[in-house]
C-alpha cells in the first residue's frame, strides 16, 4: 500500500472505494481531501437511489460534525470579545430541570466544548427524562450534546440574536456555505438527500421527517422541536461545503493565536493520546511530530468523520450514509494520511 508523505495525500483509495461500499452496504459516500491548506479533491461516490448517480451536491446529515460548527462560532465570538469562555452560564440561562443544582454556577463554555459539563448525551436517555449533572463541571469527561444546547440557549440570551443568524453571521455567509443548513429545510431539495441505510443496506427513515412525527411526550410546542434541532448534531451540508470549513480551521478559522492554541491544547484526557479540546477531539505524540484535531459523527443509518493535521494542513472529510460508513472511513484515513494508521489504531473510530 502505497502511503502518502506528512504533507500530501495518497488519493489511491479511490480505487478501493466502490468495492468497500458494496462490501459494507453504504450506498452513498463523500470524500473530501485537502493537501496544504487546499481543497484537492471533493467527490461523492455511489447512488442516491438506484440508477441514479449521487451528483457532487449530494446533502449529508452529519451528526455530530455539526459540534465543530458550533464550537468554531462559540471561539469567533470569544475571539471577537462578545463572549467569555470562562463566565458561568446561568448569568443568562438556567434550565428548569437544574436549576435547584447548585453545581449549575460552576457550568462554562469551556466546560460544554471539552465535554466537561456532568450532563447525559440527552436528558431523554436517563429514567427521569430531565437534566441533572452526574457529577461537578470541570471534573471528568463525558460527552454531551446537553451542554451544547445549554450553551446556545445562552449565547442568545445575552446576544438577542438567534443561533441560526449567529452561526449564518460567523461562518455559513462568510464561507458561502450556500447548501448548508442548521436542520433541513423546505429550501433544500429533497432528491439529493443521502437516505440513512442500516448495516444490511436497508434504507431509514431520515431523522428530520421523524421528528415532523413527534409523539407529544417528545414535543408539545414550537421551541420543543426546535430543541431537537440543536448546535450537537442536526447540520445538512454538502462534502465540498463541509471542507470548506475545514480548510477555514486549518487557516486558523478566523480566531486569535490564543484561542487557536486553546482549541487545539487538550482540556480533558480521555484515553490514551486521545483528549477532549474545545470542539474537537485531540490526538498527540503522532509520528514526525504531529497531531490531529478530530470529530465523527453517529446516528442510526449515518457515519461521518473529518480528521485535520494542523502542521502540515491537511485533512480528510468522509461522510457515508450507512450504519457500516466508519468501515469505510477508516480505510480512507489509513490509506490517504501519512499517520492514518496511527490515527485509527489510537482512536479506533
Amino acid at each position: 500500500m502505497k502511503i502518502a508523505d506528512d504533507k500530501k495525500i495518497n488519493l489511491d483509495f479511490q480505487e478501493k472505494l466502490p468495492l468497500w461500499m458494496t462490501e459494507n452496504h453504504v450506498p452513498t459516500v463523500g470524500v473530501a481531501v485537502i493537501e496544504k491548506g487546499k481543497l484537492k479533491l471533493a467527490k461523492v461516490f455511489g447512488e442516491l437511489q438506484k440508477d441514479t448517480i449521487a451528483p457532487k451536491d449530494t446533502l449529508f446529515d452529519v451528526c455530530s460534525l455539526t459540534k465543530p460548527i458550533a464550537a468554531m462560532t462559540v471561539l469567533r465570538l470569544v475571539s471577537a470579545g462578545k463572549w467569555d469562555l470562562d463566565e458561568p452560564l446561568f448569568h443568562y440561562w438556567i434550565d428548569n430541570d437544574v436549576k435547584d443544582d447548585i453545581r449549575l454556577k460552576k457550568l462554562t463554555t469551556r466546560f460544554v466544548l471539552s465535554h466537561q459539563t456532568g450532563f447525559p448525551n440527552w436528558r431523554w436517555d436517563t429514567p427521569s427524562k430531565k437534566l441533572s449533572f452526574s457529577f461537578e463541571p470541570g471534573t471528568k469527561y463525558q460527552y454531551s450534546g446537553e451542554g451544547f444546547v445549554y450553551m446556545k440557549r445562552a449565547i442568545e440570551k445575552k446576544l438577542g440574536n438567534s443561533w441560526k443568524d449567529i452561526t449564518n453571521d460567523l461562518l455559513f455567509t462568510p464561507l458561502r456555505m450556500k447548501k448548508t443548513r442548521l436542520v433541513w429545510d423546505s429550501s433544500l431539495d429533497r432528491s439529493l438527500l443521502a437516505v440513512p441505510h442500516n448495516e444490511n443496506g436497508d434504507p431509514l427513515k431520515p431523522e428530520f421527517e421523524q421528528k415532523l412525527d413527534l409523539t407529544p411526550h417528545l414535543a408539545t410546542t414550537l421551541d420543543d422541536i426546535e430543541y431537537h434541532y440543536s448546535p450537537a448534531g442536526s447540520l445538512v451540508t454538502t462534502v465540498e461545503e463541509y471542507a470548506k470549513f475545514a480548510i477555514n480551521v486549518l487557516n486558523g478559522a478566523g480566531l486569535s493565536k490564543n484561542i487557536y492554541k486553546e482549541m487545539s491544547t487538550s482540556q480533558r484526557k480521555v484515553f490514551g493520546s486521545l483528549s477532549a479540546g474545545l470542539g474537537w477531539f485531540i490526538i498527540n505524540n503522532l509520528s514526525k511530530d504531529q497531531y490531529a484535531i478530530v470529530h465523527t459523527g453517529d446516528d442510526p443509518g449515518l457515519r461521518t468523520v473529518v480528521v485535520l493535521l494542523p502542521q502540515s494542513k491537511c485533512g480528510v472529510v468522509v461522510l457515508t450514509n450507512g450504519d457500516n460508513g466508519n468501515k469505510i472511513y477508516k480505510n480512507v484515513i489509513k490509506e490517504s494520511l501519512s499517520v492514518g494508521g496511527e490515527l485509527v489504531k489510537t482512536v479506533g473510530f
